[in-house]
């Protein structure tokens, strides 16, 4: 027999969302598995080999790119939480003063 109440759902309706939930979430973790580690892969790939090396002045480009690339979520955020004209006002041109900040730390490790 059917509600007349469109929308509502009888209880046993209701107790059965939980589990199909459950049963999708379950469903695409397993399809974004496969997605990253196809069926005819042997194993998972293995992360690159990471080497730490002391710092020396050919270092010194990729250091600042990095530096850059770290910082640019943080001012994005403190553009988005401010009134842009006091942004604006307190970093006018962030990517330069970091830029230049990293390059002074740089030749002190020298």
């Amino acid at each position: 027999m059917r509600s007349r109440y469109r929308g509502r759902r009888s209880g046993a309706q209701r107790s059965a969302q939980p589990e199909r939930t459950r049963v999708w979430e379950e469903y695409l973790e397993v399809l974004l598995y496969f997605k990253r580690f196809p069926p005819g892969a042997r194993e998972a790939p293995q992360p690159l080999a990471m080497q730490i090396e002391p710092y020396t002045p050919h270092h010194r480009d990729a250091v600042i790119h990095l530096s850059l690339r770290a910082w640019a979520p943080v001012f994005d955020s403190l553009q988005k939480a401010m009134d842009l004209e006091v942004y604006r006002e307190f970093y006018p041109n962030w990517r330069a003063s970091q830029q230049k900040a990293s390059a002074l730390r740089c030749y002190e490790v020298q």
